[in-house]
């Protein structure tokens, strides 16, 4: 997966998951809202995207979604350590 970060203010930003190959397309267009199981999915590609910006950020939400699956705002705090 690609992804694209534009960033809304210092705790929030607009995700976008760009798939590369077919299996990655298949998987997100199998995607469904209501199964839990899929919830996760969407966090680990939307935290992936985060963290390949600023990797102390941790997602915190997917606050809604631009366009379901690809494209979503969030919420996210950064995580300093004791020299922070």
């Amino acid at each position: 997966m690609k992804y694209q970060y534009q960033p809304l203010s210092k705790t929030s930003a607009i995700i976008e998951i760009n798939p590369e190959t077919d299996i990655e397309i298949k998987l997100l267009k199998d995607i469904d809202r209501s199964n839990p199981d899929h919830e996760f999915t969407l966090h680990y590609y939307y935290e992936s995207a985060l963290q390949s910006r600023n990797g102390a950020a941790v997602l915190l939400s997917i606050d809604r979604f631009i366009q379901y699956p690809t494209k979503g705002v969030i919420s996210f705090k950064v995580v300093t350590g004791l020299g922070g």
